[in-house]
């Protein structure tokens, strides 16, 4: 092992090129960011380990574009689209530019071959969102008076009218529901807290699961017994109420889309969007900017073609 030192303490840097020792090493350096982030960080490059492995790749040095490449075709192949690739492609150029950041490597020689083997996004991918109608199905296939149709119907509220993450929803707890009709996100993506709020509708659904809630639980969203509700069970959640709505089934992640581009299209102003999202910078609203400006050209009425229509 060689040693730096950062900080007034000795870090060990791996001899050894081999793949695996050095995600360890750089899941180990990353461990005091979100336990989300380094859960995403540690399923993908696992991923990717077994994927090499299974083509005899055991070190970093033998990578080239084309294993890069041909990883991404894989992910394709096992039905994986350009978002899904393209978390892929973030995570594993992290992971590179830690290791060369660490061995001083200057001329960021595997970057570059990642970057070579980069998915090329669609010139505008439509992205995929729920319609009102769509939602409307949704809550009515829950069943009312029932602890699993109150309760799904209290998911389908509030990923639509609030816009959260799946696993933010998850998170919430009810000391994190204010009288104030907000909520109070603690660890949001990049364990930043922001806050969103609900409206009349969602609020008149809080209170009614609330009568059928198990008493003394922290959790807004819970099973029978009390327990937090996992992602998956979350998604389930949807899956089941489009399957007795008779719609296609749509992600979580629609829910979050369609919540953006309603407030587009009642002229939100773009700063407000990007923080009720909880996003960094507003380059990530650009793909639902371009949705709604077709939006908006499909709805287009000629005033010239009206005149000569009288």
């Amino acid at each position: 092992m060689n040693a730096t030192d950062t900080k007034n303490h000795i870090i060990l840097l791996p001899t050894d090129d081999y793949i695996e020792i050095w995600v360890d090493h750089f899941l180990n350096a990353k461990r005091k960011k979100a336990k989300n982030t380094v859960k995403f960080y540690r399923e993908i490059l696992n991923r990717f380990i077994k994927y090499c492995e299974s083509r005899s790749i055991k070190t970093i040095q033998q990578f080239t574009p084309q294993v890069f490449r041909e990883f991404f075709m894989f992910l394709e192949s096992k039905g994986s689209n350009l978002g899904g690739q393209a978390s892929y492609y973030r995570c594993l150029r992290a992971w590179l530019y830690f290791y060369e950041l660490e061995l001083d490597i200057e001329t960021n020689h595997f970057t570059k071959m990642l970057n070579k083997a980069k998915p090329e996004p669609q010139k505008l991918e439509i992205l995929e969102t729920i319609s009102p109608d769509q939602i409307k199905l949704l809550l009515e296939s829950c069943e009312k008076g029932t602890f699993l149709g109150e309760r799904d119907r209290l998911a389908i509220f509030l990923l639509y009218d609030c816009g959260f993450r799946a696993q933010e929803l998850c998170d919430v707890t009810i000391e994190d529901v204010s009288s104030r009709d907000t909520i109070t996100i603690q660890h949001g993506k990049g364990d930043k807290k922001r806050m969103v709020a609900f409206g009349d509708s969602t609020r008149r659904q809080i209170r009614r699961f609330e009568k059928f809630r198990p008493k003394n639980i922290q959790w807004l969203l819970c099973t029978r017994t009390g327990d937090k509700l996992k992602y998956s069970s979350l998604r389930e959640i949807v899956r089941r109420a489009c399957r007795k709505a008779g719609i296609p089934e749509t992600s979580l992640h629609s829910f979050r889309r369609a919540f953006a581009s309603n407030l587009l299209r009642s002229n939100t102003d773009l700063h407000t969007i990007k923080n009720l999202l909880g996003h960094a910078d507003l380059s990530v609203l650009d793909r639902y900017l371009k949705q709604n400006q077709q939006d908006l050209i499909d709805k287009f009425n000629s005033n010239i073609d009206d005149l000569f229509k009288r």
